[in-house]
């Protein structure tokens, strides 16, 4: 398990991920921001290195299917980062309800789009794009009890 905040030149574009991959994807993510501050463009599970922005998608995937207690395998599609990511974020707690709604806009607009949302709307505010990641890579563990 690596992570890598380099560009590499071979990109695979569909990588399919079980949910056990998708939760180590969240806690190496969860480790390397909580050591260096800062989320990694890439992040290798096993022999498998995905963006960042596939990470989200699954981590959003994953988040909706575990509220049906659904643990499925998810395939990327090469998503793109954001265009204009904000800066700044708004602050406070959602509740279970506005959370998912949160991720359910998130999925939808990556699929429309082929890209991560510069930010999500929520009923706190607007949550940018570098939160967004850190949230999943976290919270994930809140719809699993």
């Amino acid at each position: 398990m690596t992570v890598d905040n380099l560009n590499p030149v071979n990109v695979i574009v569909n990588v399919q991920l079980t949910y056990n991959e998708i939760s180590t994807a969240s806690k190496i993510i969860a480790n390397e921001v909580s050591k260096t501050g800062k989320i990694p463009s890439r992040v290798t599970v096993g022999n498998k290195s995905i963006s960042i922005d596939d990470y989200l998608y699954a981590a959003v995937v994953t988040t909706i299917n575990l509220n049906v207690n659904k643990k499925t395998s998810i395939t990327t599609k090469n998503y793109k980062p954001p265009t204009n990511p904000l800066s700044t974020t708004a602050r406070g707690t959602l509740t279970k309800t506005a959370y998912l709604q949160a991720v359910q806009n998130i999925k939808k607009y990556m699929e429309a789009n082929g890209r991560s949302p510069n930010y999500a709307t929520t009923t706190i505010g607007k949550i940018n794009y570098k939160k967004l990641n850190i949230c999943l890579c976290k919270d994930n563990k809140l719809l699993q009890r």
